[in-house]
């Protein structure tokens, strides 16, 4: 037991140093916030629910393929099929409009399992929180920075948390879920 977990701690060390590697430079949409901070509180979410090993890399590395030179080969090469097809399957075609991709992606999540449910939510939950914080201190100004405005986002995300509506009933991840839920509340109808 302890072999595995030297060598899952490695693992998650690895993605996280790619990960570093790979958004370089990046900030988060309309701050001065360094880009890593979304992908480790998405492995922060994915912890608390008891997320394993693969899941959690995926999390790390979740919007490297999208945002990033790294190539989805480079990352089954590196960490394997499972953490690639993770990735795979949340990376956006960028050849698409904002809502052809974002509807591509809620019908996704309407037939995905359990752990790409998952990742989903910790990925939608960090970005709601980074939101809410924003939309504390600027208001209404906030949707400026997105493609979107403040409607459509509010129906993605909507959309998605009914989506992964399932995971309300899961011991594991019935806390983030709600979480999810409050802070939409908070952000889009408050």
């Amino acid at each position: 037991m302890e072999n595995q977990t030297v060598i899952a701690g490695s693992r998650l060390h690895d993605a996280i140093i790619l990960a570093a590697k790979a958004h370089k430079g990046q900030l988060r949409k309309g701050t001065d916030i360094d880009y890593l901070v979304h992908p480790m509180e998405v492995l922060e979410i994915l912890s608390s629910m008891n997320a394993d090993t693969d899941l959690l890399i995926a999390g790390i590395l979740h919007d490297t393929v999208e945002d990033t030179d790294l190539t989805l080969d480079r990352i089954q090469d590196i960490f394997g099929e499972n953490v690639a097809d993770l990735v795979g399957k949340h990376t956006e075609n960028k050849d698409l409009t904002w809502e052809e991709r974002k509807q591509n992606a809620i019908e996704i999540l309407r037939i995905a399992d359990q752990r790409y449910q998952m990742l989903i939510l910790a990925d939608a939950l960090s970005n709601l929180r980074s939101m809410y914080a924003d939309y504390q201190a600027q208001g209404e100004q906030l949707w400026k920075r997105f493609r979107a405005p403040k409607e459509k986002q509010s129906w993605y995300y909507g959309e998605m948390k009914n989506a992964m509506a399932p995971l309300a009933r899961q011991a594991d991840c019935q806390a983030r879920y709600e979480e999810l839920i409050h802070i939409y509340e908070e952000v889009f109808h408050s």
